[in-house]
């Protein structure tokens, strides 16, 4: 994929506000950096080079539609119950599972990686 490809598939997801809207600045910044990488993935598979805009945001639309779901279950995780956050929580991870794998997450020792921190106080 060429080098516009990848400008404009960050610059899809860096427009797209719903992404992070509820997210505090440190979330924000780990789920933006997450869905860079996928869409940058997401885009070049299956894309010729020079494909256009509406193809790449065609391709990065699974990607967002993820991102979304990530945004609205940290938002409203203090307001569900164990077993319907569980629920949620699964219906994303098979959300995610579709998507082709990203080209680098978070790993496992950086201090960015939110299954590191502490979940979200509800109190």
């Amino acid at each position: 994929m060429g080098t516009e490809a990848v400008r404009q598939a960050e610059e899809i997801i860096l427009e797209d506000e719903r992404l992070t809207a509820d997210l505090e600045d440190a979330e924000a910044s780990v789920l933006l950096r997450w869905a860079i990488s996928a869409a940058r993935q997401a885009a070049g598979v299956g894309l010729e080079g020079g494909a256009g805009r509406e193809a790449i945001a065609e391709a990065v639309q699974p990607v967002r539609r993820v991102a979304r779901a990530i945004n609205d279950l940290v938002s409203s995780y203090c307001d569900m119950a164990p077993g319907e956050f569980l629920s949620q929580l699964l219906a994303l991870v098979e959300l995610a599972r579709r998507l082709p794998p990203a080209e680098a997450a978070p790993s496992a020792d950086s201090g960015d990686n939110p299954a590191r921190q502490a979940p979200p106080s509800c109190f």
